[in-house]
Parts: structure tokens; C-alpha cells; sequence
């Protein structure tokens, strides 16, 4: 298989949640010599963050920049719904600020999965604060300064 059949492939088992399906696949084109590319990390980051693991999806986001990938919005996303479901809301700060630092604008995915961390953490006035932050950015959500 070619790296475009080997990135929809891994895609479809990230849709599902199956995280070590897709990095056995990811294995699989990393040994065919086609495995090292931007679109097939981000789909392991999605399926690090449909199952709920926060290590894994930070493990593949590092691994995507060590070796020189540019790192799209799509995988600050995909590790910020990580943190989201693991209720993490330092990670999730972590992240988003690691999101601003790099020259990436917040969007309202990113910026749900904030407070949804920390609802799920119990942490109701950080949920608040993101809220308000949001809101006065007045639709820009580049909240960093």
C-alpha cells in the first residue's frame, strides 16, 4: 500500500477510537517507508483523544514535532478534546496556551474543550473564566496576548 491508502486506513480505525489499531497500521507504513507525515499523526492524535488517552495523544503530538511536522490546528484540537475527556484542566490550559504560543488561533472547538475539562473537573470558576475570556474576545478568539 501507498501512504495515501496507509493514511486513510489508519484514518478510518482513528474514527473508531482505535487507537492501537491505527498505530499497528502506522507501524506497518513506517516500515513500508511511507509513515512519516503530518496527516497520519493527526489521525493518531484523533484516536488517541476518541479514547480518552491524554498520554498517547501528547506521546503523538511530540513525536510529530520532533520530527519537523508542521503541527496544525487540527492536532492542538484533537490534544485539547484528549484533555477534555480526561478531565485535565491544567492539560488543557497547557495546551491551548502551547496552541497560542505556536501562531495558532483558538477556535470554539478548542476553546469548549477548555471549559469542558474543567467542568468535568469540577472546577466550575475555570469554566467561567474560559467562558468569559471567550466572550470578550467578541467572536476573535485569539485569547492570549
Amino acid at each position: 500500500p501507498d501512504k495515501a491508502t496507509f493514511a486513510t486506513l489508519i484514518d478510518q480505525r482513528a474514527k473508531k477510537g482505535d487507537l492501537r489499531g491505527a498505530e499497528e497500521l502506522h507501524r506497518e507504513a513506517v516500515e513500508a517507508g511511507v509513515g512519516r507525515n503530518a496527516y497520519q499523526i493527526a489521525s493518531l492524535i484523533d484516536a488517541a483523544a476518541k479514547a480518552g488517552d491524554l498520554a498517547s495523544a501528547e506521546r503523538w503530538f511530540k513525536k510529530a514535532d520532533v520530527a519537523g511536522l508542521r503541527c496544525v490546528n487540527h492536532m492542538f484540537g484533537a490534544v485539547l478534546n484528549a484533555a477534555a475527556k480526561a478531565g485535565d484542566i491544567a492539560a488543557a490550559e497547557r495546551w491551548a496556551k502551547k496552541a497560542a504560543d505556536s501562531g495558532v488561533q483558538l477556535n470554539k472547538f478548542m476553546i469548549s474543550s477548555v471549559v469542558s475539562a474543567a467542568c468535568k473537573a469540577g472546577n466550575i470558576s475555570k469554566a467561567e473564566a474560559w467562558l468569559e475570556k471567550a466572550m470578550k474576545a467578541n467572536g476573535n478568539l485569539d485569547i492570549y496576548p
